[in-house]
Order: structure tokens, then C-alpha cells, then sequence
């Protein structure tokens, strides 16, 4: 269990270290100081930084479902009246285990912003990333097969591809309306002015 707690820590840090590092240089980027190259530097990071928050935010995801599953055996251990052991309080995620959640979906939607440049992608994919994070941890709980509590949480798994397709389909849609211009061509303007 603590060595569960340890990497669920270890992620967070991966998270938060890697997501600072990407939006300081995002913010502080100076266009007119990078040489003239085809490559947008700003939608490089966004990528980046898209990736960087998925990839980590699965492996959180991860690491939370192995911890609960952990934490419920060791409830049903418990319940052993041949085991000695004190009785532990029956408690839900907790704060604990919930922020590392929220500090990916927080991540994700403060990148879908700057990549989609819209909000409404942004909060369908943050949306998205709540529901898959409500199925994965549901899971990991191990309600019997045809309880309620089963079929919310794998309804959740559902709704959380339907908004992943819906959020794609906005933001493709809002990044056709308003296309990024080309570096060379901003490094002409700027050039001319």
C-alpha cells in the first residue's frame, strides 16, 4: 500500500513538474527571438503538452486503481474474524486520492484551450477525462456485475467516449474557423512592420 501511495506521489510530481516547466516556456516565448523556421513553436508546446498531461494522467489513473483495489482487500481482510486487526473506517476517494485527478483534467483543459482556442472543445474533453477517471476508479471498486452502482459506473466508460468523439469534433471544427497563421508568415509581418 505505501509503496501504491509512493508512486501516485511520484506521478503527481511527474505532473505538476512537467506541466510547469511546458506552460512557463509557453508563456515567456518570444516569436520574434526564435529563428525563422516552418515549425510553430506555441502549437509544438500545446502538443506537447497535451501528450505529456495524457500520458501522465493514465498512469495516475493507474496507480489510483491499483491503490483502491488494494484498500478493498484489505478490507474484505477485515472482515476476517481470524485476522486480529483494527477496524478501518469505510471512506470514499478522499482528497488524497482525488487531487492528482483533478490536477490532470485541470491540465488537459488549460491545453485543449490553447489548442482548440476555444472553451467549449476545452471543458467536452476535461468532461471526458471526469467521466474515464469515474469508470476507471468505479472499477476499481468491484461492484457486483449487475448492481446499480455497476452499470453507472460502466455507463460512465460510454459517455466518456461519446464526449472525447464530440470534443475532437468541436475542436476541429473551432480550429477551422479561425486557422493559425504560418510562422514564416509571422516572422514576415513582423519583418515588414
Amino acid at each position: 500500500m505505501a509503496h501504491e501511495d509512493d508512486l501516485l506521489n511520484n506521478r503527481t510530481v511527474w505532473l505538476l513538474t512537467s506541466q510547469a516547466f511546458l506552460l512557463v516556456g509557453y508563456v515567456i516565448m518570444d516569436k520574434t527571438k526564435l529563428p525563422p523556421t516552418r515549425l510553430d513553436y506555441h502549437l509544438a508546446f500545446e502538443i506537447l503538452g497535451m501528450l505529456s498531461t495524457i500520458t501522465i494522467f493514465s498512469a495516475i489513473l493507474a496507480a489510483e486503481m491499483v491503490f483502491v483495489e488494494l484498500r478493498n482487500d484489505i478490507y474484505s481482510l477485515s472482515a476476517c474474524p481470524d485476522l486480529t486487526m483494527r477496524e478501518l473506517p469505510h471512506v470514499g476517494i478522499g482528497s488524497g486520492l482525488l487531487a492528482p485527478i483533478l490536477l490532470a483534467i485541470l491540465f488537459l483543459f488549460t491545453w485543449a484551450v490553447f489548442f482548440f482556442r476555444g472553451w467549449g472543445a476545452a471543458a467536452l474533453l476535461a468532461s471526458s477525462g471526469a467521466c474515464f477517471s469515474f469508470f476507471v476508479v468505479g472499477r476499481a471498486h468491484r461492484f457486483t456485475s449487475h448492481s446499480g452502482a455497476s452499470l453507472i459506473v460502466d455507463a460512465a466508460l460510454v459517455i466518456a467516449i461519446l464526449l472525447l468523439i464530440v470534443a475532437v469534433a468541436v475542436g476541429i471544427s473551432s480550429i477551422r474557423r479561425s486557422p493559425r497563421p504560418c510562422a514564416p508568415q509571422l516572422h514576415a509581418t513582423r519583418q515588414r512592420q
